[in-house]
């Protein structure tokens, strides 16, 4: 879906639940996106005065209308003292170990390898690592099938 501002009022059009009303300089959608990708970069609960600090918006004043909307979003994890932080797709993941252990629990299931590198904040160095030694022969097939790698194998020709 594209839609445009158009004007001073609202888009008739709500995406993901925001609105593309401007509010300074920039729409809501875009005040989200920014501060989702902050929080994802700094993995930790962050206050509305930091947010203010190094985003140069304010939450509760300048975009209270938008926090009912933080509240409903996959991504963020709004606490009542205030504080704002990203939510990972897979949750409990917090290094190499872990990943690990997450990878050998979901067995034949695998897991998205996306979901994988969001857990947390390492997670995409360490996977290009170990796809790096799958690749090589040492983590073998069940690594290369979770981080959903087809083994590159050549048929043989059967002689007659």
């Amino acid at each position: 879906i594209n839609a445009e501002y158009m004007g001073k009022g609202k888009v008739d059009l709500l995406l993901n639940g925001v609105t593309t009303e401007r509010v300074g300089d920039l729409t809501l959608r875009e005040v989200v996106h920014k501060l989702v990708g902050y929080l994802r970069q700094v993995r930790k609960p962050v206050p509305n005065m930091e947010i203010f600090l190094k985003l140069g918006f304010d939450l509760e004043t300048q975009y209270k209308s938008l926090i009912p909307s933080l509240q409903k979003n996959p991504r963020i994890i709004c606490h009542p003292n205030g504080f704002y932080e990203y939510r990972p797709r897979i949750q409990g993941i917090h290094s190499k170990v872990e990943l690990m252990r997450y990878i050998q629990e979901q067995g034949s299931r695998g897991a998205k390898r996306s979901d994988l590198m969001d857990s947390y904040q390492n997670a995409k160095a360490e996977m290009d690592e170990m796809v790096k030694a799958a690749k090589e022969g040492g983590a073998g097939k069940k690594i290369r099938t979770i981080m959903n790698l087809k083994k590159k194998t050549k048929k043989k020709k059967k002689k007659k």
